[in-house]
């Protein structure tokens, strides 16, 4: 899915306050990162990284780079606001609601996954489960049907 032409991600953010049982809280807020190069899909371009690139990292030493100044901008430039991108997907009659959905049920079962591994490293290393907590970001895109892909997952996200 383009975002006005633009290749885009979502940075999610999770919070995990417990992983015995496992607990996980994913944010409404966060992040829409797009690419500064609008998205072509000719060989000619794939040497483009700001088309094809959603990094902040990358895209903020574009010329073309802007953004919003504050919060009531959130849908200016090439970073938004995840309220921004709902209002937009409700613009154009898209279902974000559903979309959401399943962008929760990726972080999930992203968790459940490595709930074993997580529950280990925290028996072996903390010495009470309830001082321990972690925020991921979860960086996701969404085909043309909507469908969330797990890009990769950060900790201490920005």
């Amino acid at each position: 899915h383009l975002l006005d032409g633009y290749k885009y991600d979502m940075r999610i953010y999770v919070a995990v306050t417990c992983v015995d049982p496992l607990r996980v809280y994913v944010y409404r807020e966060g992040l829409v990162r797009l690419a500064t190069v609008r998205y072509s899909d000719a060989d000619k371009d794939l040497h483009q990284r700001c088309m094809h690139l959603t990094n902040y990292s990358i895209n903020v030493k574009k010329e073309a780079f802007t953004m919003g100044e504050g919060a009531e901008d959130d849908d200016v430039g090439f970073k938004w606001s995840l309220s921004a991108l709902r209002r937009h997907f409700d613009e154009l009659g898209l279902d974000y609601g559903a979309m959401w959905a399943r962008v929760k049920d990726v972080v999930v079962k992203t968790m459940m996954c490595v709930e074993s591994k997580l529950n280990t490293l925290i028996k072996m290393h903390v010495p009470d489960r309830r001082i321990c907590y972690e925020v991921f970001g979860f960086d996701i895109m969404l085909d043309k049907a909507l469908q969330p892909w797990l890009i990769e997952v950060n900790t201490g996200p920005s």
